[in-house]
């Protein structure tokens, strides 16, 4: 057998030897199996979170669209009504009115409620700002003929 066929066939045999190591690098292990003997996570502490469970528009009152849920201890801010906090709050605040819109699954703050005595028009306006009712007919009015951007003399 010639020198050159010797040589080819060792490239061969040293390339396919090359190509079995590298497809058996490839194969993945199976993930460890989990035993039932393993130690159990720890417990999360929950405590209960006012929340809302429908959307609420702005200026509309809370009515039933708010419930108690469970919520993680360490995720609580203090803004949040708890009912170890307040635990008849759910009564008194099914009266109140949003401040805001408010949507489901959104914690409860009084900050977006309008306070006992407060008007909602003085609740929704900016501290310095004041709101002013006049009288319009539809004499006076120019409802149609102005359009945003317009300048009038």
């Amino acid at each position: 057998m010639p020198a050159s066929r010797l040589i080819i066939l060792s490239v061969a045999v040293a390339a396919a030897g090359g190509a079995g190591y590298v497809a058996k690098k490839m194969v993945v292990a199976p993930p460890p199996q989990v035993t039932v003997d393993s130690p159990k996570a720890p417990a999360i502490a929950l405590q209960d979170v006012l929340v809302l469970s429908g959307d609420v528009a702005m200026g509309s009152p809370l009515e039933n669209n708010i419930s108690w849920e469970s919520w993680p201890s360490g995720g609580i801010n203090a803004n949040f009504i708890t009912r170890a906090a307040e635990p008849d709050a759910l009564d008194k605040l099914k009266g109140s009115v949003a401040r805001v819109a408010m949507y489901t699954g959104e914690p409860l703050r009084r900050s977006k409620l309008i306070g006992e005595g407060q008007s909602f028009m003085s609740s929704i306006l900016p501290s310095g700002m004041r709101a002013v009712a006049t009288a319009i007919s539809a004499d006076t009015s120019a409802g149609g003929f102005i359009l945003p951007n317009d300048f009038v003399d």
